[in-house]
């Protein structure tokens, strides 16, 4: 993440991502109990596509698709989670730690 930063704006990283998505916490449920270990990086794609802003991370995770695969930027082992498994912690995510709208898209 640090050659990112030092480099989005003297290496024109932000031509490539205009938005740079970090895994920055994980709110602990069965459904991620080895995702800590994805702490910190950058999203790189979803299910074979690129991701360059939060729009297109919401319309990639909005993608019916029987799970997703997550790549971070620099880690060999993508980070794959079972749609089925994330639907039915959905609710149980948002009650536990009072979260009110899953995603915040707006300017």
């Amino acid at each position: 993440m640090r050659f990112i930063y030092n480099s989005f704006i003297s290496d024109e990283f932000y031509k490539e991502r205009p938005e740079v998505i970090v895994l920055s916490g994980v709110l602990p449920d069965p459904v991620n109990t080895y995702v800590s270990g994805f702490r910190g990086a950058i999203v790189d794609e979803i299910n074979g596509v690129k991701i360059k802003n939060l729009e297109e991370m919401a319309k990639a995770f909005a993608q019916p698709a029987e799970q997703y695969v997550i790549q971070m930027m620099g880690e060999g082992r993508p980070l794959v989670m079972e749609r089925a498994g994330v639907e039915a912690a959905r609710e149980r995510i948002k009650a536990r730690y009072n979260v009110r709208n899953e995603q915040n898209l707006s300017e």
